[in-house]
């Protein structure tokens, strides 16, 4: 398989999963990635964010792995395959969701500091955080508030999902 044919396959792809998740915020309604819990206090919102922080750290340890079984294989694994163009093709589409996948694992991370300052501001009538925009200098920009917490939360997820079956369907010789 040439490697011109396989950086026009990677290129594509990627663009493609580019646009469909900047677009999705646009194209899918708002209320598809809110939430419409009401209430809360300060201190539920804290527990909240314990969990969502354990569950992106979870997130980014699987996918982090996963990228480095790939590494594994296409050091010494593949070797002893004779792999199909389309068994080519799955590895790059796993290595390609799962490094979005961890992209989007980082930034909720690192949105996490904001969005703990946030949740203790003064006068907040929800503490459903999944509905902020993800960094609070995207609060003052009406196209950023599209990009809420729950966003990234959703495409981390199916991300993630969609990569460890593509792996799934790679492992089998």
């Amino acid at each position: 398989m040439k490697a011109e044919c396989l950086v026009q396959f990677t290129l594509a792809w990627a663009a493609g999963l580019a646009l469909v998740i900047v677009f999705s915020a646009f194209w899918l309604p708002k209320s598809f990635f809110a939430n419409t819990i009401s209430g809360g206090s300060k201190e539920t919102a804290k527990e909240a964010l314990t969990l969502m922080k354990d569950w992106a750290v979870w997130m980014a340890s699987i996918q982090t792995a996963t990228i480095a079984a790939l590494g594994l294989f296409a050091k010494d694994g593949f070797r002893t395959w004779e792999l199909s163009g389309f068994q080519v093709h799955l590895a790059i589409l796993v290595a390609l969701f799962n490094t979005v996948a961890l992209f989007f694992s980082a930034w909720l991370l690192t949105s996490l500091s904001s969005l703990m300052l946030r949740v203790y501001k003064d006068g907040l009538q929800s503490y459903d955080f999944y509905n902020f925009p993800l960094y609070a200098y995207m609060e003052g920009n009406q196209g950023m508030k599209r990009f809420t917490v729950a966003y990234f939360a959703f495409w981390n997820h199916w991300l993630w999902g969609i990569g460890i079956l593509l792996f799934g369907a790679l492992s089998r010789p």
